[in-house]
């Protein structure tokens, strides 16, 4: 193959979740600079950066107590998804386990005002129920606020320590929210049980009396809406009806609101002063996305006196930073400077947002990524989620593929996130297979294009995105390529089944009940119909999966090799959803690179091995 080495792009770092000091001396981030991510800290106008988590294994946040520079931290093992919560104190070298227990998952909720207690829900009592417990990190004492029967998470302290704002998920798109009133021991609803919407990134204003969420209620797109805990009343804030508010952060005084709006799966920045209406200069960053590195980002980080935020930042080209935004003028700088992997600017290739009609004359979104080659093949990639978004961020598979004369589509079929209520939900339950045929009119999409080679189209995805990719090459086993699934669905009888038991009520929410839509979930696993696979296919997953179990590729590769079909098989078994270590992604992705390069571009028949 020409062009840069694969190892290459992959030694492409990321920074993103700035998180501000309560003294405002310094930044806390995460960064995959030595391969997997781990928590950094920096001087909060810029510098040379410290390691402060130094593990074998990932870790997903950090978040400082409010008087002083201790951070809480989570961190599973071999990608098993079993957060356990550690303190790391002021010295910045001991770590503490505060609530660890093997096979139990533990989610940080909230700091106490007083930064000696703090909220988490754990499944300890139940594996598919998650509790409220309240710790004091410093006796180890415990108490359980609320016992739930479904999954519940502490999200804010009230100023004064009485009132905890709890959020329960009933499903991905119904949420409640609860307030538990720490003195008497008794929990309400602040928001209707019964009704269907979302509340997402809660807060409190810094008074303590309005609640401040992303919510769908009544709407089509998420916005800022306020609750106040005096009489309940709702009152929109902020509102769009073509796009989602997707972050949002009070200033420390309250006044201000940063947020940034999902326009087409770009993300804009703005500011709003809450007091007069008026928006603030608007930050002068690039095209890109709000915080692209992380699973779920936090929202922007404020400095204490208010004069500017902290936010991850990057695009397709531009690997994520934390930059540095000055509320007055609007003037906005890089504060870390991720490696390029010594890649120059030109080896990054940007998306091209562009539309596709399918079955029923909708137009699909999609962003492509064009190879300076022609004709060329392409790889249709697919989000997982399902209610996620492929968005124009830096992927170093993509750059790679790209920059071997390889295109990527990566198209956001229906039941994507980003374009409304309606759309996320075209694809439930028994419109699943409308989902597919969304993905397979972006075949003969780009078959009909003049610049592509229509006898060299594969398709790609993990997770759901997994799914995907079987039901295409099992729906039109003749239009692809070659296929490589990733830690996905092939049988959701036994996905439901197997999968934890955390999140069997809130997939079968999406994709059908094991009760109720058996013959269903029968019908449209790929598992059914494998005797159509034809093309060539390589499958990828870890055998610590907590979400798609292992056996799910296990039964696939079986059955395919059962027929003497091509299929290679590459277990992990240090991973869970997903390849994360850095040896691993670079094994895995030679192996993709090759089985493309053979498939697509007919260079080489070595096997992987």
């Amino acid at each position: 193959m020409a062009g840069y080495p694969l190892e290459a792009y992959f030694q492409v770092r990321q920074a993103w979740g700035p998180r501000v000091r309560p003294d405002g001396q310094a930044l806390l981030f995460l960064t995959t600079l030595t391969g997997s991510p781990q928590l950094w800290e920096m001087p909060i106008d810029g510098g040379w950066p410290e390691q402060r988590t130094i593990l074998a294994d990932r870790v997903l946040h950090g978040s400082y107590a409010p008087q002083d520079g201790r951070i809480v931290f989570a961190a599973d093992h071999g990608g098993d998804e079993r957060w356990q919560l550690f303190l790391l104190d002021t010295d910045g070298t001991t770590v503490r386990p505060i609530a660890v227990a093997p096979g139990v998952i533990h989610t940080f909720g909230a700091w106490h005002p007083n930064g000696r207690l703090l909220a988490y829900a754990t499944n300890a009592r139940h594996p598919a129920y998650f509790d409220v417990v309240l710790l004091d990190v410093e006796s180890g004492e415990r108490r359980v606020l609320l016992q739930a029967d479904g999954t519940y998470t502490p999200v804010a302290f009230t100023p004064d320590g009485q009132t905890l704002i709890v959020h329960q998920t009933v499903t991905p798109r119904h949420h409640v929210l609860y307030r538990y009133d720490l003195v008497a021991g008794i929990s309400e609803p602040l928001t209707p049980p019964t009704e269907e919407a979302r509340f997402e990134d809660v807060q409190l204003t810094p008074d303590g009396t309005t609640v401040v969420a992303l919510s769908d209620r009544g709407r089509e797109f998420l916005g800022v809406l306020e609750l106040s805990l005096n009489d309940g009343q709702m009152t929109w804030r902020l509102t769009r009806d073509d796009a989602d508010i997707e972050a949002a952060s009070l200033s420390p005084d309250g006044r201000l609101l940063a947020y940034a709006i999902n326009e087409n799966g770009y993300s804009r920045l703005r500011v709003l002063d809450r007091v007069s209406g008026v928006h603030r200069p608007d930050p002068l960053l690039p095209q890109g996305l709000y915080d692209p590195g992380g699973r779920d980002p936090v929202r922007p980080a404020w400095t204490p006196d208010g004069r500017a935020i902290m936010v991850g930042w990057g695009s397709a080209t531009a690997p994520a930073d934390i930059w540095r935004v000055d509320i007055a003028t609007g003037i906005a700088r890089p504060l870390t400077r991720s490696s390029r992997g010594g890649l120059p600017a030109d080896a990054f290739t940007p998306a091209q947002l562009i539309h596709y009609p399918t079955f029923d004359g909708r137009q699909i979104p999609a962003f492509f990524y064009r190879p300076a080659q022609q004709p060329f093949p392409v790889v249709v990639h697919v989000h997982g989620g399902p209610e996620a978004q492929a968005r124009p961020s830096f992927d170093p598979l993509i750059q790679w593929l790209v920059s071997q004369g390889i295109g990527v589509l990566a198209p956001n079929v229906r039941g994507s996130a980003g374009y409304g209520k309606t759309y996320l939900s075209l694809d439930d339950v028994e419109k699943r297979p409308d989902a597919v045929r969304d993905l397979l009119a972006a075949r003969d999409w780009l078959a009909a294009q003049p610049d592509v080679r229509n006898d060299r189209i594969a398709v790609m995805g993990a997770s759901y995105g997994g799914f995907m990719t079987l039901a295409a090459l099992t729906e039109a086993p003749e239009a692809w390529a070659c296929g490589v699934e990733i830690v996905g669905i092939v049988n959701f009888i036994t996905f439901l089944e197997r999968t934890g038991p955390w999140r069997r009520r809130l997939r079968e929410a999406e994709y059908g009940s094991l009760e109720r839509d058996r013959a269903l979930l029968e019908a449209i696993s790929p598992i059914t119909r494998v005797d159509r696979i034809t093309a060539p296919l390589m499958v990828i997953h870890g055998r610590n999966d907590p979400r798609v179990p292992f056996s799910e590729a296990e039964q696939l590769v079986a059955a395919l090799r059962d027929r003497g079909r091509d299929v290679i098989f590459l277990p992990f078994d240090d991973e869970g959803h997903g390849i994360v270590k850095l040896a691993n992604r670079l094994q895995a992705y030679r192996e993709i690179g090759a089985f493309f390069a053979r498939h697509l571009l007919n260079q080489g028949d070595r096997e992987a091995s």
